[in-house]
């Protein structure tokens, strides 16, 4: 079964938190970066999302502040 990538182009930088324990908790998301997420966008608080294929954290606000939702994005498993 696939699901579907909903991808979101950054038109303001904001803070995300690394999914992974780090030395450098926090990461801002620059401008003009593409992050992707296989979770509900609409539900609220933290979800994961990718950046460059690195599992961060983003607050759903900011998802919805920061960026703007890209075309369908493919399917996973049809490259």
């Amino acid at each position: 079964m696939s699901s579907s990538v909903a991808r979101f182009r950054v038109l303001s930088p904001f803070v995300a938190f690394h999914a992974v324990v780090t030395n450098k908790p926090f990461l801002t998301v620059p401008v003009g970066s593409i992050v992707e997420t296989r979770e509900e966008v609409h539900s609220p608080g933290l979800f994961e999302i990718r950046l460059n294929d690195q599992p961060l954290l983003a607050f759903m606000r900011d998802i919805d502040e920061c960026t703007e939702p890209m075309n369908l994005a493919r399917a996973v498993g049809n490259g």
